[in-house]
């Protein structure tokens, strides 16, 4: 499950879990495949401007199924958007 939680990013359409696109808090973060939605097992890959490098230990993140509260299959990314930093 997506460690921030401010923002839910999934909905359920005709049975499958879908992940909504992230929100990126980044200028400098460039998507190398985005999409408006994604389904389970879906990645989108992250690069930086020049000059700058990913913050994380991850270059990407992965649309994942699980549970919400009331036990219902739904889809969430695994982790936040990484973040860019000055190498």
């Amino acid at each position: 499950m997506c460690a921030s939680q401010d923002i839910k990013s999934f909905v359920f359409i005709i049975g499958q879990p879908i992940c909504q696109q992230p929100t990126l808090r980044d200028d400098n973060l460039l998507q190398v495949n985005m999409k408006s939605e994604y389904h389970y097992g879906e990645v989108i890959k992250f690069s930086c401007n020049p000059g700058l490098g990913i913050s994380t230990e991850y270059s990407q993140i992965s649309c994942e199924e699980t549970k919400d509260i009331s036990e219902r299959i739904v889809a969430d990314w695994d982790n936040p958007p990484p973040v860019c930093l000055v190498k």
